[in-house]
């Protein structure tokens, strides 16, 4: 399913994804935190998350797929409190990965 928004200024079209992952942060020192996929475009993804993240925090996604497990990394471009102890994150490829963003996409379509 294709999420659109009016006020996008985004050139890809974003897709629901709904699938396990957990990401860490190279300051966290290799602990890991899972997070809720919500939506993802060849551009970058949402997803939801209990532990703190701030703009321009450095994440890596490991994205738990039917046989397989993805790598994603990004630049956390905004975030948006949905209540004390949740919030959604915006995360913004530093490289976009078309094969492996075709893959999750494939996968989703399947789900």
């Amino acid at each position: 399913m294709l999420v659109q928004n009016a006020k996008d200024r985004r050139i890809f079209d974003r897709f629901a994804v709904q699938f396990p992952a957990r990401f860490e942060q190279p300051v966290s020192l290799g602990q890991e935190f899972p997070v809720f996929l919500k939506d993802a475009s060849p551009e970058g993804l949402k997803f939801a998350t209990t532990h703190k993240v701030s703009a321009d925090d450095v994440i890596c996604l490991a994205v738990d797929l039917p046989g397989t497990t993805i790598s994603l990394a990004g630049r956390v471009v905004w975030t948006k409190p949905l209540n004390p102890n949740l919030c959604d994150v915006g995360l913004k490829f530093d490289n976009v990965d078309f094969k492996k963003v075709q893959q999750l996409y494939q996968l989703s379509l399947a789900a």
